[in-house]
């Protein structure tokens, strides 16, 4: 009997013990959703019960930790963060007899007796002002009158809209969602530095990131990427070319000064264009090096100690200038009158390239060499993308149609000529450390691709030598390829995926597949350097599908060899760190920016727009981050309630879509 006795009060206990961890669970679910709610969406019922001095220091806690901001290396903003407000009443609290009425019906833009009228229904809460600026937000916190709540909202401006776009990236719902966004934006938010690729910035730039993140100074700079981006938009207007893309970069670091693609989107509106305005060209889109080749070629041999069999240097000239019917050399501009053909059907090649590829190399086993210089493997640069490089296939010299990127394809060049130093391609150049008021730069990791000095410095000698093109104090060189039918295939992005393993956001690229000789339209590739006697900028221009007649001087070239000089004068320019004040964001300036932005007439956009979806496609089972991506181009407002992975969507997944919002509700049963 008292067994039996024990073993019911035992079960007793026992069910006592879970009765109460299940209260405790449901009050801690219940109070984190109730906390959730009053940051991220309108305010409810929870909120009535948070004495109004926490819930003020909750906003103002929310507020600093705002993202933080993104310049160029002299300190130009390219992203800046800032604060808007959102006033509401409860009724229910309000004080009818309030003596500040007329002042908050003036702050507010009402009449006394209208917003009497809102004030005295019987709902349980209702909106007064969205958008309003900071100075009246606060105007109106001094009021302290009961019943009336202010939610503050950090809101994110891209000043310099389309330059620059596909660096910088866009930012949604508080997640970075491409660009440096994405790929730093456990620095830019806050938290643990060595998030995500937080610790690319190296150990002294993560530790000094607080708990509210850091503002990013970029190698990037501004005015070169202004220059290019003319440069390019130009040259597609000129040629008719579909698309082109340019790389700027300091060839003994790394650090990438200018990344062009055009066409360009404007990141405060990414919505409004298509996932091909989105992609980042330079990073995923195949490149032809064609007849370029020839200079990876060359430097293989020398690698392997070969000895380059070359006729005399006058002849290696006259081989690149041409003769005049006198026998002398040819002028310069007679000589880039026209392109020659390559060493395979459909492509054709610069007088400089053809001059190269008549040294003689008999190399074979150059893949361990072509690999050391940065080809067939991740280059390391600091943007999201290089996951899908594999889609590119392998790139081999020996074969013109086969295809790297515009990344791989600089940094590669810039291996062979920067005197055998090792880098990778970054664009973090250092981060301000709020608590210590103070630049601190980022140390990026070499990549051990590293040229021997000796095959640098001679194939520097040697190009200086095969050339001869004296007037110019850059090197020079391009390779068109005819444009082909394509094969298709589609390339999913890397990341969360679906139950069924299958990633949802994902975009075609179109890869040349047969090799044909007629055609007007070339993917035009060149390959550039300046100074002459050693370099320090290298620069790629890539068009696709650009119409070039063979029998004139290169477009790319004249407009390249006019730029060079104000990129090199531009690198020399040195960016002054700023005073401490300078990274507080002037927010009237940026309110009254964006603030214009929301009443612009999108219809005037100079650029294609997405077409509306009709349906509400079905993000059950994503994270927060991938569910954004997918939806980004709907134009929907998103609401979000609790934590983890998407358990339940509205609208409904298929349901016809006519605008406004949906709800996101996150959990961690799926």
């Amino acid at each position: 009997m008292k067994k039996n006795q024990g073993v019911r009060g035992r079960i007793l206990l026992t069910g006592i013990v879970g009765i109460v961890l299940v209260l405790l669970a449901g009050f801690l679910f219940f109070s984190k959703r109730a906390s959730f709610r009053q940051t991220h969406l309108e305010p409810g019922p929870e909120t009535q019960k948070k004495p109004e001095t926490q819930q003020k220091s909750d906003e103002r806690k929310r507020v600093s930790i705002g993202r933080k901001n993104i310049f160029d290396k002299r300190f130009k903003r390219l992203a800046i963060s800032f604060r808007l407000s959102s006033v509401y009443a409860r009724p229910l609290e309000f004080e009818k007899t309030s003596p500040e009425v007329p002042q908050l019906a003036a702050l507010l833009g009402f009449s006394e007796t209208e917003l009497l009228k809102i004030l005295m229904t019987e709902r349980s809460f209702v909106w007064l002002g969205l958008h309003i600026s900071q100075k009246t937000a606060e105007e109106i916190a001094g009021l302290h009158m009961k019943g009336i709540h202010l939610i503050e909202k950090v809101h994110r401006l891209y000043p310099v809209h389309q330059t620059a776009a596909h660096v910088v990236g866009f930012f949604r719902e508080e997640q970075g969602l491409s660009g440096i966004e994405f790929y730093y934006d456990a620095l830019l938010r806050g938290g643990s530095p060595y998030d995500s690729e937080g610790k690319r910035g190296g150990p002294e730039a993560a530790e000094s990131v607080t708990e509210t993140g850091a503002d990013l100074v970029l190698t990037l700079d501004l005015d070169s990427q202004k220059y290019l981006e003319k440069m390019v938009k130009g040259l597609l207007k000129k040629t008719k070319a579909n698309s082109g893309m340019a790389l700027l970069m300091d060839m003994k670091t790394g650090e990438i000064l200018s990344l062009v693609n055009q066409p360009a989107y404007d990141p405060n509106r990414f919505w409004d264009f298509s996932e091909d305005r989105l992609r980042n060209r330079a990073l995923v889109d195949p490149v032809f090096p064609g007849g370029l080749n020839a200079l990876f070629l060359l430097a293989a041999a020398l690698d392997s100690g070969q000895a380059v069999a070359s006729r005399n240097a006058r002849e290696l000239q006259e081989g690149a200038q041409g003769k005049a019917a006198d026998g002398q050399p040819l002028k310069t501009k007679t000589s880039e009158a026209s392109f020659r053909p390559g060493s395979d059907p459909g492509v054709y090649v610069s007088a400089e390239i053809s001059a190269i590829a008549d040294l003689k190399t008999v190399r074979q086993d150059y893949d361990d060499f072509i690999s050391k210089i940065g080809f067939n493997r991740k280059s390391g640069i600091d943007l999201p993308g290089e996951d899908y490089l594999d889609e590119l296939g392998t790139y081999r010299p020996d074969d013109s149609y086969s295809t790297t990127s515009a990344v791989h394809l600089l940094a590669a060049f810039s291996r062979l000529i920067n005197g055998g130093k090792s880098f990778t391609p970054h664009l973090l150049k250092s981060i301000w450390a709020p608590g210590e008021a103070k630049l601190v730069p980022a140390r990026h990791e070499q990549d051990g691709a590293v040229v021997d000095p000796e095959v640098s410095n001679a194939f520097l000698e040697l190009l200086d030598e095969v050339t001869g093109n004296k007037d110019s104090d850059a090197f020079l060189f391009e390779s068109l390829v005819r444009e082909r039918p394509v094969r298709r295939f589609v390339i999913d992005e890397p990341g969360d995926e679906t139950q069924q393993g299958e990633s949802v956001n994902s975009f075609t690229l179109e890869i040349s597949s047969d090799r044909l000789e007629n055609g007007k339209r070339f993917q035009a590739v060149m390959l550039g350097c300046a100074p002459r006697e050693r370099p320090e900028i290298a620069i790629v221009v890539v068009l696709d599908g650009a119409e070039i007649d063979l029998g004139t001087s290169s477009p790319v070239r004249r407009v390249v060899r006019k730029i060079l000089p104000k990129l090199m004068k531009e690198k020399s320019v040195k960016g002054r760190v700023p005073e401490k004040a300078f990274f507080e964001t002037d927010e009237r300036a940026a309110y009254s920016e964006w603030m214009e932005l929301q009443k612009a007439d999108t219809e005037q956009s100079a650029f294609k727009k997405v077409q509306p979806v009709e349906k509400m496609p079905d993000v059950i089972g994503l994270s927060l981050r991938k569910a954004l991506q997918v939806l980004q181009p709907y134009g929907l407002g998103v609401k979000v309630t609790g934590a983890g992975r998407v358990v339940r969507q509205e609208p409904a997944i298929g349901a016809r879509l006519t605008g406004g919002e949906c709800v996101l509700e996150l959990g961690i049963g799926h």
